[in-house]
């Protein structure tokens, strides 16, 4: 791993619940990390979804090894969320995580 592409940070949170007040419960994210990473550029795949065209950008988020599992954490970096898909580890690459930009409109 080149530790100077290690230049985005992000921080990596996971889903946690807790009591709403009315008897139910909600998800609160919890901050896990807050790392330096490296984001390449998405991987684009397109397909036909009852009959509309849906279209999924992924991107691959390298950050140094940790043993934790992240599959279902998220990804923020500024203003920008991710969800992670996949979570692999490379002792010469560190981890990647295979993340899908979450877009609120």
């Amino acid at each position: 791993m080149i530790i100077g592409k290690l230049n985005k940070r992000v921080v990596i949170k996971y889903p946690d619940t807790a009591a709403d007040g009315h008897g139910g419960r909600s998800t609160i994210w919890e901050t896990k990390y807050t790392v330096w990473a490296n984001i390449n550029v998405p991987k684009a795949s397109v397909a036909s979804i009852q009959g509309a065209v849906s279209s999924t950008l992924t991107y691959e988020i390298t950050i140094r090894e940790v043993s934790d599992n992240l599959v279902g954490c998220k990804v923020f970096y500024g203003s920008r969320e991710f969800d992670v898909i996949h979570c692999y580890g490379n002792n010469f690459n560190g981890t990647v995580l295979q993340c899908v930009e979450v877009i609120k409109r």
